[in-house]
């Protein structure tokens, strides 16, 4: 492995093939390998090293257990459009919706909850409350931080994000935690409905949590999600406390013990995935839906919302396990494309109230909405 570019600059892939490297025979101990990764290494991804282990052996133990298996291992930042194909997922692509048209949309998810006339007012007093300051923690962003990729568009995803959570602390029924840099692990008892229905051969393979299956492909994936957004619904003072227990958690694994800790959870899942302002945005759509259908197979999810952004031109999609189908739509950017830096006050109070309200409405209503546009 060439050991050239700084530890700072390596891809989860790279520190897979090293890994790979290591354990030739496939049966070196977790600690000799460990042994073996130079220090730096070890500091910034050690805490994946048990998945790219199951990983490479996982790949391995596939492709010689059956010649024609068709084996993809890819991190979801470079899963490509042909690797949905492989695995039989379809795409529908809703075009760029003006911000008046999310207006709309958000304005039918109100119309799908039990007290509509309610959360509605509680948008729309949070925006008069917070859509200044927030308009102005963007701008600042904006105009007094460079543009170095990534960084930039995290602190405008941050400062959005820290305004719905304190939207949700007005609220007496609901509870909502975000999930930053979340890994994707285990299995949970949810997700056995879905493998009863597999043949032997597909649930078998399943065991793998990372693994995507369909007919002769599978798709072997590691990596991480920017943000899972986790919302519950009940006596705010008794999921609140559960969440709290649980949000320094670096996988999923303690989220999906919570959700099962609790008598009959009501919840849903949003994933954010955020990429640098200098990239074209929807060459990663591929990368937002393999982090959606993984995360659904694992909290036994039919369907679940995601989006991908830069902090300031924003693509939000509903994934359907059942339907292996995604659809998706693109925003009108935040700011005013006549001044690089001016925030547009209208498409920021549309695009608050529409992922405050997505984060609060269950999927199968949001795929609805949608499939409908």
């Amino acid at each position: 492995m060439d050991r050239s570019r700084p530890v700072t600059r390596m891809r989860f892939r790279e520190f897979r093939q090293m890994v790979k490297d290591i354990d030739e025979d496939g049966d070196t101990t977790e600690e000799a390998i460990s042994q073996c990764l130079p220090d730096d290494v070890l500091q910034t991804f050690g805490h994946l090293l048990q998945e790219a282990i199951t990983a490479v052996r996982r790949a391995a133990e596939l492709r010689e257990s059956n010649e024609h298996l068709r084996v993809i291992t890819t991190s979801f930042s470079k899963v490509t459009e042909e690797d949905l194909d492989a695995i039989q997922l379809k795409g529908i692509d809703k075009g760029n919706i003006s911000k008046e048209k999310l207006g709309k949309i958000t304005t039918s998810l109100y119309e799908g909850m039990p007290l509509r006339e309610e959360f509605e007012s509680a948008v729309n007093k949070a925006w008069e409350a917070e859509g200044e300051v927030l308009q102005r923690y963007l701008s600042s962003v904006l105009s007094g931080v460079s543009k170095k990729p990534e960084p930039r568009s995290r602190m405008l995803v941050d400062d959005i994000l820290k305004a719905v959570i304190r939207f949700t602390e007005l609220l007496d029924d609901h509870a909502i935690g975000i999930l930053p840099e979340h890994c994707l692990s285990q299995n949970s008892e949810r997700s056995k409905e879905f493998i009863r229905d597999l043949t032997e051969q597909q649930a078998e393979r399943l065991k793998n949590p990372t693994e995507l299956v369909w007919e002769d492909v599978v798709l072997i994936l590691t990596g991480i999600v920017d943000y899972i957004v986790l919302t519950l619904f009940g006596e705010k003072g008794e999921v609140a406390k559960a969440l709290e227990k649980h949000l320094d958690t670096a996988n999923l694994d303690q989220v999906v013990y919570l959700l099962e800790s609790q008598e009959d959870p009501d919840f849903c899942v949003c994933l954010i995935e955020v990429k640098r302002l200098t990239n074209a945005l929807r060459n990663h759509i591929s990368q937002a839906i393999a982090e959606a259908c993984v995360t659904s197979h694992k909290l036994g999810l039919k369907k679940i919302t995601w989006c991908l952004t830069d902090g300031i031109t924003w693509i939000f999609g509903v994934f359907s396990l059942t339907d292996r189908t995604y659809i998706y739509f693109e925003t009108v950017p935040l700011v005013d494309p006549a001044h690089s830096k001016k925030v547009d006050g209208n498409a920021t109070e549309a695009l608050f109230k529409f992922l405050t309200v997505l984060a609060f409405t269950k999927p199968n209503l949001v795929y609805r909405a949608f499939n409908e546009l």
